[in-house]
């Protein structure tokens, strides 16, 4: 904090709340929230502040009596009350400003979040690809080939070994694989231009095999 005041000789340190309100264009609020200072800003403390002023809010909405900030607006005593803590009393009056408390609550965030996880969810349906899970491994191959195979297995040696034997047995050559792991799993795509309805039916022989899926 003492750094910050030598930040510019134009900033200048106010030790009481009052001097504050009665001086200042605009007050930002940035303390938590406590028994002490609940409803710090009242009716009785915007009396006092210039007319004209405007407090912004971004610590918790608390701080300040909703019924007073609607009246100062109103009349024209505070020129501005702008929050991100919302709520029905303060939403639609003239002179406040509510905006989200999370910029990911947003409308237009959570539909382009429902557009991406939609998108995310057919890529994997449709390409085996792996995008932004949770549990999975991140994992993904272009769409260069005729055939694409998708396997979920125990993070284990000598497992993708075994897999490579299982389509030299069958004279069916791999042109593309990858293999991600995450933990105690692993995920693989393999490409190939030829298939055999035998591989999937061998694959899940293995030892550790999961899930062995034919993705197209």
């Amino acid at each position: 904090v003492a750094n910050a005041l030598q930040v510019s000789r134009h900033i200048h340190k106010i030790d009481d709340l009052d001097t504050l309100i009665r001086t200042c264009d605009y007050i930002t609020v940035h303390v938590p929230l406590l028994d002490s200072n609940r409803g710090l800003f009242n009716k009785d403390t915007i009396a006092k502040m210039k007319n004209g002023s405007v407090i912004i809010n971004f610590s918790r909405g608390e701080l300040v009596d909703d019924d007073a900030v609607i009246e100062a607006t109103k009349s024209g005593k505070l020129a501005r009350y702008i929050t991100d803590f919302p709520n029905d009393k303060l939403i639609g009056n003239p002179g406040i400003i509510c905006i989200p408390h999370l910029g990911a609550s947003t409308t237009e965030a959570e539909d382009n979040c429902a557009v991406m996880a939609s998108q995310e969810l057919i890529d994997f349906i449709e390409n085996g690809n792996i995008t932004n899970s949770v549990n999975f491994p991140q994992c993904y191959a272009p769409n260069n080939f005729t055939h694409r195979i998708s396997i979920i297995h125990e993070n284990k040696q000598n497992l993708i070994s075994l897999v490579s034997g299982v389509f030299g047995s069958l004279n069916i050559n791999i042109e593309a694989m990858v293999n991600k792991t995450k933990g105690d799993l692993a995920y693989m795509l393999i490409d190939t231009n030829d298939f055999n309805d035998d591989i999937i039916t061998k694959l899940q022989e293995i030892a550790g095999m999961i899930k062995v899926r034919k993705v197209y």
